[in-house]
């Protein structure tokens, strides 16, 4: 994927983004039947696929399709993850504080938005200087964001969800 021209780039990330409409619109179709967690599940187990083929792209050799194929399933996945988050926040919240959850939500939005550009650039600048591949830039970034994922989901799992005028306590694990 390395060395090709604009025109071949801005046409990966035409097709991520067209495919990021497309997950949204299947998403869209799907709420009613599917729930949210489903649907955010499946669109990052898409996305980390989709990043992971980005990855094996950046080898010599690897055809642009491949960086086609890799982004679009990345995108699709996105289109799939992104909505359901917003709408099970409004569902979980009280009508009276639903304000705050929004600009909460918003700013962790930005927030992870900041902090993944960051560390996936420092982690990709950090292997351009030792002399690695690129490849192995945007893995060390990937496993970045794994672990980012992981703590995420601890987190989270303890967090009391409101509902209503009372607190609806996470399940957790026996002995947590």
């Amino acid at each position: 994927m390395l060395h090709h021209s604009t025109t071949t780039a801005s046409v990966v990330i035409t097709g991520s983004t067209l495919a990021w409409t497309a997950g949204a619109w299947v998403q869209a179709r799907l709420n009613q039947e599917w729930e949210g967690r489903r649907l955010i599940f499946v669109g990052v187990c898409l996305l980390a696929a989709g990043i992971a083929g980005m990855i094996i792209s950046l080898h010599s050799g690897v055809p642009v399709t491949e960086a086609l194929v890799a982004w679009s399933v990345a995108g699709f996945g996105m289109g799939l993850a992104y909505a359901p988050t917003s709408l099970m926040m409004l569902r979980e919240t009280a009508a009276p504080q639903r304000g705050r959850a929004s600009a909460s939500l918003t700013l962790s939005d930005v927030l992870g938005t900041a902090l993944g550009t960051g560390l996936g650039g420092a982690a990709v600048a950090a292997a351009s200087q030792r002399g690695w591949s690129l490849s192995t830039g945007v893995t060390v970034a990937l496993c970045i964001a794994g672990a980012g994922a992981l703590l995420t989901l601890a987190v989270t799992r303890r967090l009391p969800l409101e509902h209503g005028e009372r607190v609806v306590a996470r399940t957790s694990l026996p002995g947590a």
